[in-house]
């Protein structure tokens, strides 16, 4: 059986995390089945991503909330990473990185040349999304990683106008069309509306038997007060402040406990927005590139220019705000038991 490498690139709020955990969860098992994902290395947006982006050393603002050593542990992965590879001798690996999106073509080929002795197949797995229903939930996931101070009105102006598809055509150029699968996510493109369903059989395994796997959807989005606070909470106290970690930030070198926000009752958020003649030929164009890939029923369909966008309504409910700081009340007083415990549990063994 030849060796094959799945690199599945995102793109960004397509299903990722969910497909990145079912398969962490599962690796011993899909191992069994010839399918091996390296969860010794996981998170693969952290350690191995980075590894083929040009300047990511110094450009990542995530690798600036780890105190260590950045040359050394590239070295350290890079090893981890080839030791990996070259124990790998037959069947399906599996690379999952949602930061591979972001790759410009000279990150695609230092990346190419790195696999293209040490696999017999490689085929690069895409999920898009329809433009309409990708920018909201790109500003949503702008706002919660909070390394960027935008408000909603300058990132939308940003996502109205920047190529989403043209990525792929990247892709394709140096790994071959025949080796890119893109697929839609749109529920009722994916098998069964299921993104892990439609995983497998994306990658030929539609003989598995997913109900065997131990995985639950994730679902990540914000409501529109937790939103509108975090934006305002973004631009007081960012993370990083003149490029480095913001020391008047609670919580900047740790992520966010998002779920107290998403526990709390909250509206939909929601953003009611056109583009101008100009930005609309120019998302068709995007949308042209991405439909090349599609079968002829699932491809997207043209925006049509719309004047202007529908003001949001940015007054953040204060019943949701006495909410919050509840929920921060909780949130810290479990923190509390889990710490007495342990300080209980360290006296009891220094007694005995």
């Amino acid at each position: 059986m030849m060796k094959q490498l799945i690199l599945h690139i995102g793109m960004p709020k397509t299903g990722t995390t969910s497909i990145q955990e079912m398969l962490y969860k599962n690796g011993r098992l899909l191992r069994e089945f010839g399918v091996y994902y390296p969860s010794c290395l996981h998170h693969h947006n952290l350690k191995f991503a980075p590894l083929f982006k040009k300047d990511s050393k110094k450009s990542a603002p995530v690798l600036k909330r780890f105190n260590v050593d950045i040359d050394a542990l590239f070295d350290s992965l890079t090893k981890d990473w080839n030791q990996v590879i070259d124990t790998f001798q037959e069947g399906q690996m599996i690379i999952s990185s949602e930061t591979l999106y972001f790759y410009n073509l000279q990150d695609i080929k230092m990346l190419h040349d790195f696999l293209d002795q040490r696999f017999d197949s490689v085929k690069i797995l895409a999920y898009v999304r329809p433009v309409e229903s990708l920018i909201p939930s790109r500003i949503q996931q702008e706002i919660k990683q909070n390394f960027f101070n935008n408000d909603i009105e300058g990132s939308l102006q940003f996502f109205k106008n920047i190529s989403h598809y043209g990525f792929i055509n990247d892709w394709a150029d140096l790994f071959g069309k025949e080796n890119m699968i893109v697929r839609p996510f749109v529920k009722n493109c994916l098998k069964s509306g299921d993104v892990i369903e439609d995983f497998f059989e994306s990658i030929g395994r539609s003989d598995f038997n997913i109900k065997s796997l131990n995985y639950q959807k994730m679902n990540d989005s914000l409501g529109k007060n937790a939103i509108l606070f975090l934006e305002k909470l973004n631009k007081r106290y960012p993370v990083l402040k003149n490029n480095e970690i913001n020391v008047e930030r609670g919580f900047a070198k740790k992520d966010l406990p998002l779920s107290i926000y998403r526990n709390l009752d909250d509206e939909k958020f929601m953003l009611d927005f056109g583009f101008s003649k100009e930005e609309a030929e120019k998302i068709n164009q995007d949308i042209d590139r991405v439909n090349v890939f599609l079968d002829s029923s699932e491809k997207f369909d043209y925006v049509q220019a719309k004047d202007h966008d529908e003001p949001l309504d940015k007054q953040l409910s204060q019943d949701f705000l006495v909410k919050l700081l509840n929920g921060y009340h909780l949130f810290l007083d479990d923190k509390l038991t889990e710490l007495e415990k342990l300080e209980r549990d360290n006296q009891q063994r220094t007694c005995t």
